[in-house]
C-alpha cells in the first residue's frame, strides 16, 4: 500500500489543507485590517486634525481683516478705537493655530504651501500695521488706499494659499477614506473567501469518510456479524481496497 492511498494520510492532507485555508485566508484578512486601522488613524489624528486647524486659521484671519476694516471706519466717523488689544489677542490665537498645524504631519507639497502662506501672512501683518499707524496719525486717506490696494492683495493671496491647503488636505483624506474602505472590503473578501472554502473542504471531508471509511467500514462489520454466526459463504467486498480498509477486507477474507 502507498503511502499516500492511505486513509490515514488523506484524512491528514485534508485537514492541513483546512487550516492552511483557515491561516492563509485569515492572515491576509487580518493584513487589510490593519492596513485599514492605519489609514482610520490617518484620517483620524493627520487629516481630520489639519483640516481643524486650518478652519481655525482661516477663521482667525478672517476676523482679523475685519478688525482692519472696522479700525478703519471708527477713524471715519471720528471716534478712533484702540485695536491693540484685540490684535494682539488675534496675532496670539493665529499663532497657536499654526504651531497646532505644524505638530502634524504633512507632505513636501503641504510643506511649501504652508511656508508660501506663512511669508504671505507676514507681509500682510506688515501692511495691516501701516494701515493701523496711518489711521492712528488720522492720514485716513493713505490708510484707506493701503487697505484697498497692498493689504487687500496680501490678504486675498494668504487666503487662496489656505484654501489650497485645505482642498489638498481634503483631497488626502478622501484618498486615506477610499483606501480603508478597499482594505475593510477587502478583509471582508478573504474572511468570507476562508469560510467559504473551509466548509467546502469541511463537506468534502465529511463525504470522503462517509463514502470511503464509514460505509466500507459498516459493511465490513456486518460481514464479521455473519462469519461469527458461521455463515461462510459471505462475499467480503472491498478487498481489492489499496488501503487500510482493504487490508482489513483481505484479512477477513482469509479468516
Amino acid at each position: 500500500m502507498r503511502r499516500t492511498q492511505s486513509i490515514i494520510f488523506r484524512l491528514t492532507a485534508s485537514f492541513a489543507l483546512l487550516f492552511g485555508i483557515l491561516i492563509g485566508f485569515g492572515l491576509f484578512g487580518l493584513l487589510r485590517l490593519d492596513d485599514f486601522n492605519k489609514e482610520s488613524s490617518a484620517i483620524r489624528d493627520r487629516w481630520l486634525k489639519s483640516t481643524r486647524y486650518l478652519g481655525d486659521l482661516n477663521n482667525y484671519t478672517s476676523d482679523f481683516r475685519a478688525m482692519e476694516a472696522n479700525f478703519l471706519l471708527s477713524a471715519q466717523t471720528g471716534v478712533l478705537v484702540d485695536q491693540s488689544k484685540e490684535t494682539r489677542e488675534l496675532d496670539q490665537a493665529i499663532e497657536r493655530s499654526q504651531h497646532n498645524y505644524e505638530s502634524v504631519i504633512h507632505d513636501p507639497v503641504g510643506l511649501k504651501l504652508y511656508s508660501e502662506f506663512q511669508q504671505v501672512w507676514r507681509n500682510y501683518r506688515t501692511e495691516a500695521e501701516r494701515v493701523f499707524n496711518e489711521g492712528s496719525t488720522k492720514n485716513n486717506a493713505h490708510a484707506i488706499a493701503i487697505y484697498l490696494n497692498s493689504s487687500s492683495r496680501t490678504f486675498a493671496a494668504a487666503s487662496d494659499l489656505l484654501e489650497k491647503l485645505n482642498d489638498q488636505n481634503n483631497s488626502h483624506a478622501q484618498q486615506a477614506s477610499n483606501r480603508a474602505t478597499v482594505a475593510i472590503q477587502e478583509a471582508w473578501n478573504y474572511i468570507s473567501a476562508a469560510v467559504a472554502l473551509s466548509a467546502f473542504t469541511v463537506l468534502v471531508i465529511l463525504l470522503y469518510v462517509t463514502r470511503t471509511v464509514a460505509v466500507p467500514l459498516k459493511k465490513l462489520a456486518n460481514c464479521m456479524h455473519l462469519l461469527a454466526q458461521g455463515d461462510m459463504d459471505v462475499d467480503v467486498s472491498g478487498a481489492d481496497r489499496p488501503n487500510e480498509l482493504g487490508e482489513m477486507a483481505r484479512a477477513v477474507t482469509i479468516f
